[in-house]
């Protein structure tokens, strides 16, 4: 299994509560952005600030909407191993083409051991998440993926480290079943072409499309066009969410009469 363009989908609130009216609306607009893969959950999706049954909401709304025109990723993380592994036992009776995991920093619980447990249960494949700064330091040990990359469940891991050496090192393991998966876009808008294989973005929420040039035949030509155009809407977004681009990403949804509201989950 392999996408190159996977968007983390932002969460509409409104009033407080899912605002499944806009995500009716917003799964097509990023489907037709071009999109390979819908990523639900996320940090991105403000999964921390969700609730198990909000969360099994949204992965059965985005099922709807997606209408089965790209798979669907859903992010199983829970503030504590029980939280975790009761979601992901919901989550494998759905739709869906496999469970996110992120080395959760509400738990006392280490990566590893989480990712044991998510393992022996799971009936849908896996995909890791590291993201260091967003998970109170805690990441996956590159020498411990060495020896899990082979693991039939284990599909692959969105690295949003941004640590070029960490990065790479990732990179040796890939192969036929495990992708490696950049998510930090400012790194990869420093590759030219992508170095790596495909890209979870989150701006991708309002165009899909200018990730998806990057991974054509042309990319190298039109690099430089493409770059230009996300900066400058990278720059849009940060300026109007005030420092927080999943705000500025709701709130440039909201402009273009995508979202109902650029609330964002209490």
């Amino acid at each position: 299994m392999h996408f190159q363009v996977v968007v983390p989908v932002i969460t509409p609130i409104l009033e407080g509560e899912i605002d499944y009216e806009s995500l009716d609306v917003l799964i097509p607009h990023i489907i037709d952005e071009g999109a390979d893969m819908l990523f639900m959950s996320g940090l991105t999706g403000e999964f921390e600030k969700l609730g198990q049954r909000q969360k099994i909401g949204i992965f059965e709304k985005t099922i709807d909407a997606s209408k089965n025109e790209v798979p669907i990723l859903a992010g199983i993380n829970g503030p504590t191993l029980n939280d975790t592994l009761n979601l992901l036992e919901e989550v494998c009776q759905l739709n869906l083409e496999a469970v996110v995991l992120a080395p959760t920093y509400l738990s006392t619980v280490s990566p590893v051991t989480l990712l044991d447990r998510v393992l022996d249960q799971s009936t849908k494949p896996v995909i890791l998440y590291n993201n260091p700064p967003l998970c109170g330091g805690r990441h996956y040990n590159w020498q411990d993926l060495g020896v899990l990359a082979n693991h039939p469940m284990l599909l692959g891991i969105k690295d949003s480290s941004g640590d070029a050496e960490y990065f790479s090192r990732l990179k040796t393991f890939e192969g036929d079943r495990f992708w490696v998966y950049q998510g930090s876009e400012s790194t990869l808008l420093r590759d030219a072409p992508p170095y790596s294989n495909g890209v979870v973005a989150g701006t991708g929420n309002v165009a899909a499309r200018l990730f998806k040039r990057l991974y054509t035949p042309e990319c190298r030509e039109e690099w430089p066009e493409v770059i230009e155009d996300l900066g400058k809407l990278k720059a849009e977004i940060r300026s109007l969410g005030e420092g927080n681009y999943v705000a500025g990403i709701k709130q440039k949804l909201h402009m273009m009469g995508i979202l109902n509201s650029a609330e964002m989950a209490a």
